[in-house]
């Protein structure tokens, strides 16, 4: 990956992140784990996470 493609990746992740933290900030931590597992197996299925 190129450095722009880096840094690029890497906003994207912050952005992504806060985005999902505001979002599931008020739910209780079982439910923020699920969604987190969620989440991530969706990521998996479409090989982003490869």
């Amino acid at each position: 990956m190129t450095d722009e493609g880096t840094r690029l990746a890497v906003e994207a992740h912050r952005d992504v992140t806060v985005r999902l933290d505001a979002l599931a900030g008020e739910l209780p931590d079982a439910d923020r784990d699920r969604l987190a597992s969620v989440i991530t197996r969706l990521l998996s299925r479409h090989g982003a996470l490869t």
